[in-house]
Protein backbone atom coordinates (compact mmCIF):
# COMPACT_ATOMS: atom_id res chain seq x y z
CA UNK A 1 0.00 0.00 0.00
CA UNK A 2 1.18 3.68 -0.88
CA UNK A 3 1.32 5.81 1.55
CA UNK A 4 -1.50 8.35 0.29
CA UNK A 5 -3.82 5.62 1.12
CA UNK A 6 -2.25 5.22 4.46
CA UNK A 7 -2.55 8.70 4.95
CA UNK A 8 -6.59 8.86 3.46
CA UNK A 9 -7.16 5.55 5.79
CA UNK A 10 -5.88 7.05 8.79
CA UNK A 11 -7.82 10.55 8.60
CA UNK A 12 -10.89 8.91 7.22
CA UNK A 13 -10.68 6.78 10.75
CA UNK A 14 -9.76 10.14 12.28
CA UNK A 15 -12.72 11.79 11.28
CA UNK A 16 -15.06 8.83 11.82
CA UNK A 17 -14.40 8.28 15.54
CA UNK A 18 -14.36 12.32 16.33
CA UNK A 19 -18.07 12.42 14.71
CA UNK A 20 -19.93 11.07 17.52
CA UNK A 21 -21.60 13.26 19.97
CA UNK A 22 -21.39 12.01 23.48
CA UNK A 23 -18.53 9.79 24.81
CA UNK A 24 -18.95 6.48 27.08
CA UNK A 25 -20.97 7.63 29.83
CA UNK A 26 -21.41 10.92 29.27
CA UNK A 27 -24.28 13.46 28.80
CA UNK A 28 -25.47 13.50 25.08
CA UNK A 29 -26.53 16.88 23.62
CA UNK A 30 -27.78 17.15 20.10
CA UNK A 31 -29.92 19.65 18.33
CA UNK A 32 -30.23 20.00 14.40
CA UNK A 33 -29.96 23.99 13.05
CA UNK A 34 -33.01 25.79 12.54
CA UNK A 35 -34.92 24.46 9.68
CA UNK A 36 -33.64 20.67 9.87
CA UNK A 37 -34.76 17.52 11.33
CA UNK A 38 -32.77 14.30 12.36
CA UNK A 39 -32.14 12.52 8.77
CA UNK A 40 -29.68 9.85 9.93
CA UNK A 41 -29.10 8.25 13.05
CA UNK A 42 -25.69 6.04 13.71
CA UNK A 43 -24.79 3.89 16.93
CA UNK A 44 -22.03 1.52 18.75
CA UNK A 45 -22.41 -0.07 21.85
CA UNK A 46 -19.83 -0.86 24.14
CA UNK A 47 -20.01 -4.17 26.82
CA UNK A 48 -17.06 -2.60 28.62
CA UNK A 49 -18.72 0.88 28.99
CA UNK A 50 -22.50 -0.70 28.76
CA UNK A 51 -23.11 2.13 26.65
CA UNK A 52 -23.70 3.70 23.08
CA UNK A 53 -22.16 6.28 21.15
CA UNK A 54 -24.68 8.27 18.92
CA UNK A 55 -24.24 10.35 15.92
CA UNK A 56 -26.98 12.27 14.11
CA UNK A 57 -26.88 14.06 10.61
CA UNK A 58 -29.50 16.20 9.67
CA UNK A 59 -31.22 17.79 6.70
CA UNK A 60 -33.69 20.98 5.89
CA UNK A 61 -37.13 19.94 6.59
CA UNK A 62 -39.05 22.72 8.31
CA UNK A 63 -39.72 26.14 6.93
CA UNK A 64 -40.75 28.31 9.69
CA UNK A 65 -40.32 25.83 13.16
CA UNK A 66 -40.67 26.62 16.95
CA UNK A 67 -39.07 24.04 18.53
CA UNK A 68 -38.99 22.74 22.27
CA UNK A 69 -37.28 19.63 24.39
CA UNK A 70 -39.24 17.13 26.05
CA UNK A 71 -39.38 16.64 29.77
CA UNK A 72 -37.96 13.11 30.26
CA UNK A 73 -39.59 10.72 28.20
CA UNK A 74 -38.64 7.25 30.10
CA UNK A 75 -37.56 5.98 33.35
CA UNK A 76 -34.68 3.99 33.79
CA UNK A 77 -34.58 0.56 32.43
CA UNK A 78 -38.16 1.07 31.36
CA UNK A 79 -39.79 1.30 28.01
CA UNK A 80 -39.41 4.55 25.75
CA UNK A 81 -42.31 5.16 23.10
CA UNK A 82 -42.40 8.94 22.21
CA UNK A 83 -43.95 10.79 19.23
CA UNK A 84 -43.81 14.16 18.33
CA UNK A 85 -47.12 16.13 18.15
CA UNK A 86 -49.07 16.43 14.84
CA UNK A 87 -46.98 18.80 12.70
CA UNK A 88 -43.98 18.24 14.59
CA UNK A 89 -40.34 16.65 13.23
CA UNK A 90 -37.69 15.37 16.05
CA UNK A 91 -34.81 17.30 15.23
CA UNK A 92 -32.71 16.76 18.36
CA UNK A 93 -32.07 14.53 21.67
CA UNK A 94 -30.72 15.11 24.81
CA UNK A 95 -29.80 12.55 27.85
CA UNK A 96 -27.80 11.57 30.32
CA UNK A 97 -25.88 7.68 31.17
CA UNK A 98 -25.93 6.39 34.86
CA UNK A 99 -23.21 3.22 35.57
CA UNK A 100 -25.20 1.52 38.70
CA UNK A 101 -28.42 1.63 35.92
CA UNK A 102 -26.21 1.20 32.92
CA UNK A 103 -28.79 2.85 31.11
CA UNK A 104 -29.37 6.53 29.84
CA UNK A 105 -32.84 8.69 30.31
CA UNK A 106 -33.92 10.69 27.36
CA UNK A 107 -35.03 14.24 25.81
CA UNK A 108 -36.43 14.43 22.50
CA UNK A 109 -36.36 18.00 20.83
CA UNK A 110 -39.36 18.55 18.46
CA UNK A 111 -40.03 20.83 15.83
CA UNK A 112 -43.08 22.59 14.98
CA UNK A 113 -43.68 23.62 11.71
CA UNK A 114 -45.94 26.21 11.22
CA UNK A 115 -49.48 25.66 9.47
CA UNK A 116 -47.68 22.02 8.99
CA UNK A 117 -49.89 18.83 10.37
CA UNK A 118 -48.85 15.02 10.19
CA UNK A 119 -50.33 13.06 7.69
CA UNK A 120 -51.26 10.31 9.43
CA UNK A 121 -52.02 8.20 6.26
CA UNK A 122 -48.39 8.18 5.10
CA UNK A 123 -46.60 7.10 9.00
CA UNK A 124 -44.83 3.70 9.64
CA UNK A 125 -42.84 2.34 12.50
CA UNK A 126 -39.54 0.60 11.41
CA UNK A 127 -38.84 -3.07 13.28
CA UNK A 128 -35.95 -2.90 15.33
CA UNK A 129 -33.14 -1.71 13.36
CA UNK A 130 -30.32 -2.85 15.81
CA UNK A 131 -30.06 -5.69 17.71
CA UNK A 132 -28.66 -6.19 21.60
CA UNK A 133 -25.12 -5.20 21.23
CA UNK A 134 -25.17 -3.96 17.52
CA UNK A 135 -24.89 -1.16 15.68
CA UNK A 136 -27.66 1.01 14.78
CA UNK A 137 -27.86 2.55 11.14
CA UNK A 138 -31.57 4.39 10.77
CA UNK A 139 -31.93 6.73 7.55
CA UNK A 140 -35.34 8.48 7.18
CA UNK A 141 -36.67 8.08 3.68
CA UNK A 142 -37.13 10.71 1.32
CA UNK A 143 -39.79 13.41 1.58
CA UNK A 144 -40.44 12.12 5.15
CA UNK A 145 -39.53 13.41 9.01
CA UNK A 146 -38.40 11.46 12.03
CA UNK A 147 -41.83 11.85 14.07
CA UNK A 148 -41.34 8.90 16.72
CA UNK A 149 -39.44 6.78 18.92
CA UNK A 150 -39.63 3.37 20.81
CA UNK A 151 -37.16 1.65 22.75
CA UNK A 152 -36.74 -1.27 24.94
CA UNK A 153 -34.36 -2.09 27.44
CA UNK A 154 -32.86 -5.50 28.49
CA UNK A 155 -31.36 -5.78 31.96
CA UNK A 156 -29.42 -8.49 31.12
CA UNK A 157 -27.67 -7.33 28.52
CA UNK A 158 -27.39 -3.71 29.38
CA UNK A 159 -28.36 -2.48 25.60
CA UNK A 160 -32.05 -0.80 24.50
CA UNK A 161 -33.02 -2.05 20.96
CA UNK A 162 -34.51 0.92 18.69
CA UNK A 163 -37.62 1.30 16.35
CA UNK A 164 -38.64 4.81 14.66
CA UNK A 165 -41.70 6.09 13.13
CA UNK A 166 -41.23 8.49 10.19
CA UNK A 167 -44.11 10.60 8.62
CA UNK A 168 -45.16 13.26 5.82
CA UNK A 169 -46.29 16.45 7.06
CA UNK A 170 -48.91 18.12 4.70
CA UNK A 171 -50.35 21.37 5.19
CA UNK A 172 -53.14 22.00 7.35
Amino acid sequence: MNSPAIVIIIFSTLTFSEAWVNDWDGALNFQCQLKDSIKTISSIHSNHHEDRRWNFGCERTLRDPSCYFTNYVNDWDKLLHFTCKSGEAIAGFNSYHDNRREDRRWKIYCCKDKNKCTDYRTCAWTGYVNSWDGDLHYTVPKDYVLTGVISEHDNHREDRRWKFQHCRLKNC
